[in-house]
């Protein structure tokens, strides 16, 4: 995919140099989305308006370590204190915090209307069974006094 992006997207791409703790640099061309580029088995990391450098070509090269997700600022030479795992672990809090925010307890009104209608019906059956004897007997008195034919 890389060299997809090199030959035919130069124009989107920069370039991601890594410095690893074993003293290597990986490079790699990535397309960022947004402030952000995500690198497949590396991380996500942050990308700002100042920490970096064109090459001949005219793209885009940013330094990173592997530890931090913000660039190195190669002037003073000091990395961000956050990780790629902290920066993972916020966009999966995000994440689940906008799945449980949409999945709120908004009910449909006609729904709710629907089950108290239904709650009432079996609350009237109910009353009426548990009342069934002192009905009959109010209906004969009603009866006998000519109240009801």
């Amino acid at each position: 995919m890389s060299w997809f992006i090199k030959t035919f997207q130069k124009h989107k791409a920069i370039i991601v140099r890594i410095a690893t703790q074993d003293h290597r640099e990986k490079s790699y061309w990535v397309i960022p989305k947004g402030k952000t580029v995500n690198i497949k088995g590396i991380g996500t990391f942050e990308l700002n308006e100042k920490d970096f450098f064109y090459n001949s070509n005219r793209v885009p090269i940013y330094y990173f370590n592997d530890n931090f997700i913000q660039p190195i600022d190669m002037v003073k030479g000091t990395p961000s204190e956050y990780t790629p795992q902290h920066y993972q672990t916020a966009i999966d809090a995000r994440m689940a915090e906008q799945i449980f925010s949409a999945t709120g307890s908004r009910m449909n009104l006609g729904l709710l209307g629907l089950v108290l209608s239904f709650l009432t019906l079996i609350g009237l059956g109910l009353v009426y069974y548990m009342l069934q004897d002192q009905i009959n007997q109010i209906l004969d008195i009603l009866r006998l006094i000519g109240g009801i034919q």
